[in-house]
Parts: structure tokens; C-alpha cells; sequence
């Protein structure tokens, strides 16, 4: 399923956090917020969010190769945090989404203008555009799920929480990335940058209450599943 235009609206205090300014600890002058308020406007003209996702039922499962076949043998994921992350599910949908290659291309010409403050304004809103738009997805599964009798875990992105990169190859394969303009580098990155791939399990509690485990109900973000604690961008 295609989500052609994904309605984002961009949070300032994430945009802000994106670029390095920690609550009561820096300070910003009127100049750079009246910028970063001009950058959230203009962006939105090389915004263009989109998204796809695609359900599997999960078929096998090889605890000793941390190995979960889905589809028949179509799809397999494999690692040990991503297995036990998965261990109650029954199916999943992958998701990836994208804010198009437009954005990129304006960070490129105002770095190329000798606009470097601007640039990083815009490259940070892109960052928590992405964000939305992953939520948006996330979201509507979620929906989904309960609709159907179902709850889900939280979403889990190759390269976070112990689950290599490298299964980025096999995700956009599976999730057809290139539905929505979205490839892969040589060393697993997706492009346009700011893209998200991940996967959403879906579970039934034993008791039949749909009440998730207690990570799941709490707002888990990547940063918590992530092992990465000096990074710039940990919330």
C-alpha cells in the first residue's frame, strides 16, 4: 500500500533539538529563531512525504540462528534483539517512508551559496519531517492492527538496537522502496536521506486484552532502542 502525500506538520522544538541546542543549557538569538521560522516555511515547498507498507505473516521462526521467516521463505529477518523484539508476533508490516529528494538538493545549493546556517536549518527539518511522517505510518498501522483484534510493538529500524544495517538491502526489496523513489548506497544508507525503513509487529495477548508490553506503551524512540549513547542527536 502507497501513501502518495503524507500531511507532516514540522515541530520546531525537535528542529531546534536537531541542531545541538539543549534545553535551558544554549542559547539562540532573535536573528537565528526568526530564521529557523523562515526555514520551516520554505521547506515546505521541497517537503514531499511519502510512504509504502507491506504485511507478512511470520511462518517460521529458528531461535538458534535468531532467524524469522515470513511468507513461506519470501522475507527472513535475522538477529537477536530484532528476534526477541518480534518473539509474541504473529505477522508484521514493513514500513519505509521518505521526504523526497528535493530537500536534499536545497541543502546542497544553499551550502553551494555560501549559506551554510540556513542549510543546516533545513537539513534539521528534514530530520523530524521524517519523523512525522514515520509516525503518521506508525499510526495508521497501529489503527489497523486494533481494528483487527491486534496490538503491535514498536517500531524497529535496521541499524538500531543490535539489527544490522546490512538487512536494509532485504527490507526495500520486501517493502518495494522503489515505489516511492527510495534506493540504497553501497553501504546501506538509504536515499533520498531522509528515509525510514522499519518493522511493526503485531501480537495478540494470551489473556486476549490488547494491552502491549510495558516498552511499548511507554514513547520508546529509536534513541532508546539505539546502544549509540554519544551521539549529538539522542533525545
Amino acid at each position: 500500500m502507497i501513501f502518495p502525500h503524507i500531511p507532516i506538520v514540522v515541530n520546531r522544538q525537535e528542529v531546534v533539538r536537531y541542531l545541538g541546542y539543549k534545553k535551558y543549557k544554549s542559547e539562540s538569538t532573535d536573528e537565528i529563531n526568526r530564521l529557523i521560522d523562515k526555514c520551516i516555511r520554505d521547506a515546505a515547498y521541497v517537503l514531499e512525504a511519502k510512504g509504502v507498507i507491506r504485511q507478512f505473516a511470520i511462518t517460521a521462526r529458528n531461535a538458534e540462528r535468531w532467524e524469522i521467516e515470513c511468507n513461506a521463505g519470501e522475507y527472513y529477518i535475522q538477529g537477536e534483539r530484532i528476534f526477541k523484539h518480534l518473539q509474541l508476533c504473529d505477522s508484521l508490516t514493513l514500513m519505509m517512508v521518505t521526504v523526497g529528494d528535493q530537500l536534499d538538493k536545497e541543502v546542497e545549493r544553499l551550502f553551494s551559496e555560501q549559506l551554510p546556517t540556513k542549510a543546516l536549518i533545513i537539513d534539521a527539518i528534514g530530520s523530524d519531517a521524517v519523523e512525522r511522517a514515520a509516525d503518521y505510518i506508525n499510526e495508521y498501522i497501529k489503527n489497523d492492527a486494533r481494528r483487527k483484534g491486534y496490538a503491535t510493538r514498536f517500531r524497529f529500524s535496521p541499524g538500531y538496537g543490535g539489527w544490522s544495517i546490512e538487512h536494509q538491502r532485504d527490507l526495500i526489496k520486501a517493502v518495494d522502496g522503489a515505489s516511492i523513489d527510495v534506493t540504497l548506497t553501497d553501504s546501506c544508507q538509504l536515499q533520498p536521506r531522509k528515509s525510514v525503513s522499519a518493522v511493526i509487529g503485531w501480537y495478540i495477548q494470551c489473556d486476549g486484552k490488547l494491552q502491549p508490553p510495558r516498552e511499548s506503551r511507554e514513547q520508546v524512540t529509536k534513541c532508546r532502542q539505539c546502544d549509540v549513547q554519544d551521539c549529538q542527536f539522542r533525545n
